[in-house]
């Protein structure tokens, strides 16, 4: 695990401040899709480099193994929950605070796929860096 806690960004994020950061958003969409309200409702409204500054400060006090882990869970969670929900419902729009609507499974799309694809390179940088 402390691999997963070396810097590897120009910024200098861990792989774990990453998974950590890609977790958050992940839960934040399933529960705002799955509950039909966020988790941190404080966190929202305020410019995205604050919130990643603060979902960073929480990173420091994981280990990497444990986010792993949790990241890993959720993942699944999300797979099942889809899995069992409504087509119908999932087509439903929600929103986060100040944002534009859109359906449940694009909110999930965003929010997992979507946002990994904004960090490829980041991990691509950990994985030449460990190769």
């Amino acid at each position: 695990t402390e691999q997963l806690e070396q810097p590897m960004t120009p910024g200098g994020w861990s792989l774990r401040d990453l998974l950590a950061h890609l977790l958050w958003y992940a839960r934040e969409g399933l529960a705002l899709c799955r509950d039909g309200a966020v988790r941190y409702p404080e966190m929202w409204g305020r410019p995205y480099d604050a919130i990643n500054a603060d979902i960073w400060r929480e990173a420091q006090a994981m280990a990497g193994g444990d986010v792993l882990a949790v990241w890993r869970a959720t993942i699944q969670e999300i797979y099942g929950w889809v899995a069992a929900s409504d087509e119908a419902w999932l087509a439903e729009p929600v929103a986060f605070p100040s944002e534009k609507p859109v359906s449940r499974l694009q909110q999930v799309e965003i929010n997992t796929f979507g946002h990994y694809r904004e960090h490829i390179d980041d991990l691509r940088t950990w994985l030449e860096g460990e190769g």
